[in-house]
């Protein structure tokens, strides 16, 4: 009964035994990572985990059920009891849909739904979601778009989910995805989508790995309005593991100051990206530490400001068709620190 972890990941089992039921203190249950004992073209009519009712689990906090080759229906619809789950690995499975119970995980914060090749839908996510990452979907047409109450939404991926770009809101899904996302209380975001335009509401746009804006003379003095910065980029490369976006204040006189902060993304080791996306992020100003320092900028010295896509050794990184950007500023101002008339702010949806 003092059982925390229960790992059997690896093993044939297809039945839980009923004895299980008295593991009332467990914590993390892992029973996936069967991939490797049938054959790829074996995996779509496996036989699927049989899982028990999950009620008297409580006390989950993390959930591994990656390559059980679960069905529809495999997943208990009492789910949703699981009031401390955090995490739920779900990736490589069979099933077309998942149960609407899901966004009833109050605590979840992490959602893993990679390579599974059947699904169609994504339902509601849960409140307090964080994290959703839904790659190699190639079913996957539609999900339920996120709505002001995901206040906590900061990282969102589909990549290879080629069906989702023709089948819901086509290239517009990152925007509406970054509207909510921008609302919410998270100082970074990341969005990747199949894609091949970027929101025309990032006016500031040029072909290849870097884009630049403008710094109005008196925007020092008014940059307590800002609230971050918009960046988008579409990749035409076929693999590849990580990727950062740089920041960097640029002067007159050549003067450069770079920060030191910088968004990323690693993905599994020379992942294989089958078409154009679309990379949108955007990173808060309260990041940027050397900003909220009165005596350091002067609106004399800058004037620009550059984010450049770069791989893991900072060099330009290849396969980028265009990049934009866009400084966000508070609901209500512009960039001048005037009253907005027509500015982006936190509510960037324009249509």
């Amino acid at each position: 009964e003092r059982l925390q972890v229960l790992d059997v990941a690896g093993t044939a089992i297809m039945l839980l035994p009923s004895s299980i039921r008295h593991l009332k203190n467990v914590r993390r249950l892992k029973l996936g990572g069967r991939k490797g004992m049938v054959s790829q073209s074996e995996r779509q009519d496996f036989m699927s985990l049989v899982l028990p009712a999950l009620w008297s689990y409580r006390t989950l906090c993390v959930i591994d059920l990656s390559d059980c080759f679960l069905l529809d229906g495999a997943i208990p619809n009492d789910l949703g009891c699981l009031c401390f789950l955090g995490i739920l690995i779900l990736s490589r499975n069979n099933f077309v849909s998942l149960p609407g119970s899901i966004s009833q995980l109050f605590q979840l914060r992490q959602l893993y739904l990679v390579g599974c090749k059947r699904l169609e839908a994504v339902p509601e996510f849960p409140r307090f979601i964080q994290e959703v990452y839904t790659n190699d979907c190639p079913s996957l047409k539609s999900i339920v778009v996120p709505s002001t109450k995901h206040s906590s939404l900061s990282r969102v991926s589909f990549i290879n989910c080629l069906e989702l770009s023709k089948n819901q809101h086509g290239d517009n899904i990152a925007d509406i995805l970054l509207k909510y996302m921008l609302q919410g209380i998270t100082n970074q975001s990341s969005i990747v989508v199949p894609g091949s335009e970027i929101p025309q509401w990032l006016e500031d746009q040029n072909l290849g790995c870097s884009a630049s804006t403008q710094l109005l003379p008196s925007w020092c003095c008014c940059r307590q309005h800002l609230k971050g910065v918009v960046v988008c980029f579409i990749s035409k490369f076929t693999i590849v593991s990580e990727i950062r976006v740089r920041f960097k204040f640029k002067g007159h006189g050549d003067r450069e100051l770079l920060s030191k902060h910088s968004i990323h993304w690693k993905t599994d080791q020379n992942r294989k990206i089958n078409s154009e996306h679309v990379w949108l992020c955007y990173a808060g100003f309260t990041t940027f530490n050397f900003l909220h320092q009165p005596d350091l900028l002067c609106p004399n010295e800058l004037c620009q400001f550059e984010v450049t896509v770069v791989d893991c050794g900072g060099n330009e990184m290849l396969g980028i068709k265009k990049c934009g950007v866009r400084l966000v500023y508070h609901e209500g101002k512009d960039r001048s620190g005037s009253e907005a008339v027509d500015e982006c702010t936190c509510e960037i949806d324009r249509n």
